[in-house]
């Protein structure tokens, strides 16, 4: 499969990992210049900065999806529908518990998490189906996928009712961790 070729199945999924690698990096220069306590930037820089950081979110989603979508493979690691399903109402009762429960107000980044941890199982599944990933790489993926939900879950739970200094590194979290996991998905779906 040639990485360099972005119109195959493993070279959409690659350079959409990438994308949102590189996504990962303008959200979190986004975030450490905007939201630095005592010294909060919101202007016309920081406003492009996370217009760059969507763009290529988006850029690399559409690529992984369509890559997932499009691999070559008869069974998955998942069946059929199950995780789509299985996200609409983890999001609901994530919105549910965070936001009437915890009273956190519901931000885009619920969403965010749980999208991707969504598309990131569902493109294991693929590459599973398509003889990519082995049964033990799969599991150990979607373990890693999962740890990193809790954290980015348990980050997002905390992020108000931190001081100042701690929540603005909490904020990193995810971040971070998203942009290391593409890199690695990206460079085990070659």
């Amino acid at each position: 499969m040639a990485l360099h070729n972005v119109n195959t199945p493993a070279g959409e999924i690659f350079w959409g990992h990438l994308l949102l690698m590189l996504c990962c990096v303008f959200y979190l220069i986004w975030w450490l210049v905007a939201f630095k306590p005592g010294d909060n930037n919101f202007g016309v820089g920081t406003s492009l900065i996370i217009v760059v950081a969507g763009l290529l979110g988006l850029a690399g989603v559409v690529l992984i999806l369509i890559g997932t979508r499009t691999i070559p493979h008869e069974t998955g690691l998942f069946p059929g529908n199950s995780l789509l399903i299985g996200g609409v109402i983890a999001y609901i009762l994530l919105c549910v518990i965070t936001g009437i429960l915890m009273k956190r107000p519901v931000t885009t980044e619920l969403f965010l998490i749980t999208g991707w941890v969504v598309m990131e199982l569902s493109t294991i599944s693929a590459l599973y189906g398509a003889g990519v990933f082995t049964w033990n790489r799969s599991i150990i993926f979607s373990a890693v996928v999962a740890v990193a939900a809790v954290v980015s879950l348990v980050a997002y739970g905390l992020y108000y009712k931190l001081d100042p200094v701690p929540s603005y590194i909490d904020g990193t979290i995810p971040l971070v961790m998203v942009g290391i996991i593409s890199v690695v998905m990206a460079v085990l779906a070659a």
